[in-house]
């Protein structure tokens, strides 16, 4: 692999800044390197969990949780939960439907960044997620148009939520290597016989958390969801 592909490959996800500020006693997360770059292109945030408390008399957000659903399998994952030590008062859910995604990340804390007082989410089909106050004059949206997917976050948490940011990929890139895998194994079931007779048999114990993947890409190829189990997962 050329130094220049190579750079490319670590460049495919992408980081927004991390808004807030940092304490010495936070704790930090990053869904990249929690859950690692190959299994994160296979995800999609299905669902949100905003927690808001008190803090210092400041209405402030106190954490994030994050559900992924596996696009293959469509299994889901164990809830990503990011949340300080300090009890909430109130949680509030947005669920990302269908083929909808997550596109604008929104951030608002005041300057001094003692705490976040508002987070929200817009996706791609113009639906807006907003939880917290307008205190403080700093707002960042990072969408570029709805051309890029949110896949993850990263941030840190003390006693409440102190800082976060995102972890994006372009829509083109994440859309042109989720059809060129479908395309691949599909190319390889028509064309190798041998392979396509061994997963034929090997289907009949076909898992029924696969049965999700053979009803959404709807083919005629009875193993193609045995083979993404063998190759992906």
């Amino acid at each position: 692999m050329s130094e220049q592909s190579e750079e490319e490959e670590k460049e495919l996800i992408k980081y927004t800044g991390n808004y807030g500020g940092i304490t010495q006693e936070s704790k930090f997360w990053d869904d990249f390197e929690d859950i690692g770059e190959e299994e994160l292109l296979k995800l999609k945030i299905v669902k949100l969990k905003i927690y808001t408390g008190t803090f210092q008399e400041k209405q402030v957000i106190m954490g994030i949780n994050c559900t992924f659903k596996n696009t293959f399998t469509g299994k889901l994952l164990e809830p990503k939960d990011h949340r300080g030590s300090q009890d909430f008062v109130d949680v509030k859910e947005f669920e990302i439907k269908g083929e909808e995604y997550l596109t604008d990340f929104h951030i608002r804390f005041p300057n001094e960044a003692e705490y976040i007082s508002q987070l929200g989410f817009g996706t791609s089909k113009n639906r807006q997620f907003l939880v917290g106050t307008e205190d403080g004059e700093d707002k960042t949206i990072q969408s570029n148009g709805g051309q890029n997917f949110i896949l993850g976050t990263f941030g840190c948490v003390d006693k409440k939520l102190d800082a976060m940011g995102c972890l994006y990929i372009s829509k083109k890139e994440y859309l042109k290597r989720s059809v060129f895998r479908y395309f691949m194994l599909r190319y390889l079931v028509k064309k190798n016989k041998k392979f396509k007779e061994e997963w034929d048999e090997k289907y009949k114990n076909l898992p029924s958390d696969f049965q999700f993947l053979w009803r959404t890409v709807n083919l005629s190829d009875a193993p193609f969801s045995q083979i993404i189990k063998y190759c992906y997962l």
